[in-house]
């Protein structure tokens, strides 16, 4: 037997949901099963299959919640091994460095990943070699709320 679901007293103009690539995708799909959803921040959306795609397969502004942002920072498209999205998808989309490729992510130019390697691990540094530009996404949003030094848009 399938229980009708509890309302618990949460508002749906109070939820802000948050994901990473598919994931910014799922939190579209959430959205909009779900009327008046506050906010949903699009984390360098997933590109293959999702670029230039209807907006019901993808994150979407007009359909998925009230606001909808997104930081965009791997789009230099699946056959340049770019994982996000170049497309805009939200209200209000950041492309910091052009949304491609970030600063200390060129493994050719740095010694990046055996540094990273030695401080935070095997696992850390496979995710800092294989998608540098597209986890950024995460590191900038947190550095936005937990930074000293405040970030500008343009």
């Amino acid at each position: 037997m399938i229980l009708p679901p509890k309302n618990y007293g949460l508002e749906p103009g109070n939820v802000h949901l948050i994901g990473h690539s598919l994931g910014a995708h799922t939190a579209g799909y959430a959205g909009s099963m779900i009327p008046g959803l506050g906010r949903i921040t699009g984390l360098d959306p997933a590109e293959p299959y999702f670029q230039g795609m209807p907006e019901n397969v993808r994150l979407d502004p007009s359909l998925d919640a009230e606001f909808v942002d997104v930081i965009h920072t791997d789009g230099k498209g699946i056959f340049f091994l770019g994982y996000g999205m170049s497309q805009p998808c939200g209200h209000l989309d950041f492309y910091p460095n052009n949304g491609k490729e970030q600063p200390g992510c060129d493994i050719t130019q740095s010694p990046l990943v055996p540094l990273t390697l030695i401080r935070d691990g095997l696992e850390e540094a496979s995710r800092v070699l294989v998608a540098c530009n597209h986890v950024r996404a995460i590191k900038l949003f947190i550095d936005s709320i937990n930074g000293q030094c405040p970030y500008i848009g343009k």
